[in-house]
């Protein structure tokens, strides 16, 4: 059995977009651009980490392994340290499309800890790391 994946393409997208939470919530709080670096960079691939790293730890996670996620990330935090006024605009749409990244990414963790073998529960619970890990370490960091 393997697990549900998301296309590569809409997989960058959606770190591009994480990082962009981070990076807009890097520039609200006045940092400057290692702030919001970090920001960017724990927002949107730290559930990621938590669930690869942490809770399944089967081998590198793959934004260690695929540059795709460093391109997205920069260019999540070019376009919030650029535009970051246009971008505020947009707040609610990003709350939309983080609502339906969060859903997408709570079954894919869930479903890598399923073929890993985890039990129920620990499937549900790496679904829960996977898709907040990342907003919640953006939270803890700001």
């Amino acid at each position: 059995m393997s697990p549900f994946t998301i296309p590569p393409a809409v997989d960058y997208a959606a770190v591009f977009l994480f990082g962009m939470t981070g990076a807009l919530a890097a520039t609200r709080r006045g940092h400057d651009v290692i702030g919001l670096v970090v920001l960017a960079f724990a927002a949107g691939t730290g559930g990621g980490f938590l669930r690869d790293g942490l809770i399944l730890q089967n081998g590198p996670p793959a934004v260690l392994l695929d540059g795709g996620y460093a391109v997205a990330l920069v260019a999540a935090c070019a376009v919030t340290w650029v535009f970051h006024a246009r971008v505020e605009r947009f707040a609610k749409p990003f709350l939309v499309l983080d609502a339906l990244g969060v859903a997408a990414y709570g079954v894919v963790g869930a479903s890598k800890a399923l073929v890993a073998g985890l039990s129920p529960a620990a499937c549900v619970f790496t679904g829960v790391v996977n898709a907040v890990g990342g907003g919640m370490i953006r939270d803890v960091l700001v």
